[in-house]
């Protein structure tokens, strides 16, 4: 099934929530786990990702510029 555009990435959302460990456990470093509005919603996401079995480390990064 192939999803169009529009459903397709981060959408230019602020926050991402990056894990170590999880979803792929054959890749070192950081991944992004997924994507949020605000820092609320990130860190209720952080949190969940945090249960998951194989994750190491979460945390949230802010990409928007200083």
């Amino acid at each position: 099934m192939t999803l169009p555009p529009e459903k397709i990435g981060d959408k230019g959302q602020r926050f991402v929530v990056q894990t170590s460990g999880w979803p792929r456990t054959d890749v070192m470093g950081w991944q992004n786990a997924g994507y949020a509005e605000t820092h609320e919603g990130a860190t209720q996401m952080m949190r969940a990702f945090a249960k998951c079995p194989g994750v190491k480390h979460v945390h949230i990064k802010d990409r928007r510029p200083a």
